[in-house]
């Protein structure tokens, strides 16, 4: 399932992206979606950083398969998110001991901070 609409900015340290909230997206109900979904958001968001860096490596051919395993922290600040509202999401790489790394994210909308995630991903290299 791919909710992301936009790579806004990335390098190999961080990534900026967006998308929309819609109806499409799983737990879509009338008021909205659960603010859980910005796990997956943040997810990825880490995503999009690592396999560019990858992709720098490696070309195309690079390995663009990756786990959420662990989510150490997650704190939201809003129960829902309405359909339609933009969603920006910014995550920065912390400890990467490659192909293992521990990422923050960040949800905003509307300049409002409606997410803090911290998550372990594995990104296989090979």
């Amino acid at each position: 399932m791919l909710l992301l609409d936009t790579v806004l900015e990335v390098d190999e340290n961080h990534a900026i992206t967006e998308t929309l909230v819609k109806t499409s997206w799983p737990t879509a109900a009338t008021a909205g979606v659960s603010s859980l979904l910005c796990v997956e958001l943040v997810a990825q968001t880490i995503g999009v950083c690592n396999v560019w860096r990858l992709m720098r490596v490696d070309g195309e051919n690079a390995n663009k398969n990756g786990w959420l395993v662990a989510v150490k922290k997650a704190i939201f600040h809003a129960a829902t998110l309405p359909i339609g509202a933009r969603l920006t999401i910014r995550v920065e790489n912390g400890f990467c001991f490659h192909p293992f790394c521990e990422s923050t994210g960040l949800v905003h909308w509307q300049g409002k901070l409606v997410a803090e995630v911290v998550a372990q991903i594995y990104q296989d290299e090979a």
